[in-house]
């Protein structure tokens, strides 16, 4: 029976099948409203997993930063008066000058690939990144059995690790593997150019 918001009357005996019934009644209502808050739970964990993989204002800030011109205020350009027609010299001053203002409106290039270290004392593949944020990490492997220059890619983690085991018990049961890293966005595509190569001595 569904709960009666009119049961029991005012002032009528006390029955307990009624009772028993509205509370039957509420308790169906309580746990109609917990399968549909579990539900939004799970939809906003869904939503912050994709809020996650989002990048930050930081790293929009940076992106913007990084692809704006230099300020040039302190750039001296002052040529001297120009011929009529202008004689190859003034021009080739003229192309200096400009050469020098395109490089000075020019930011630097940082390098935002991950550093990779292999670590002797716990047998894993260390790296230190700051580039965009990333889906994962590709972890490519050259075994000793391979030609020279032959990587495989072999395993992927998560984007906010910063570390993988390789399951060896010593730099000498590693010896002659090299490996470097690749971070991922969500598509598969590389976010930056690949890591250095690292390997076990």
């Amino acid at each position: 029976m569904a709960y009666d918001p009119n049961l029991p009357a005012n002032h009528s005996p006390i029955v307990s099948a009624e009772l028993r019934s509205q509370f039957a009644g509420l308790k169906a209502l309580i746990d109609a409203q917990q399968t549909q808050i579990t539900a939004l739970q799970s939809q906003n964990a869904g939503l912050q997993a994709q809020m996650d993989r989002k990048a930050s204002m930081d790293d929009v800030n940076l992106a913007i930063a990084a692809g704006s011109a230099r300020n040039v205020g302190g750039f001296d350009f002052s040529g001297e008066d120009i011929s009529d027609p202008p004689q190859k010299v003034e021009v080739e001053d003229i192309q200096s000058g400009l050469s020098g203002l395109v490089q000075a409106l020019k930011q630097p290039v940082a390098d935002l690939s991950p550093v990779l270290t292999a670590n002797n004392a716990t047998m894993s593949l260390d790296w230190d990144y700051s580039g965009p944020v990333c889906d994962g990490f590709h972890i490519y492997v050259h075994q000793p059995n391979e030609a020279p220059g032959v990587f495989n890619d072999r395993v992927q983690v998560a984007g906010g690790l910063g570390t993988w085991a390789t399951g060896f018990d010593s730099p000498a049961d590693a010896a002659g593997y090299k490996y470097y890293i690749v971070p991922m966005d969500g598509d598969g595509n590389p976010l930056t150019a690949r890591s250095n190569m690292a390997g076990f001595v």
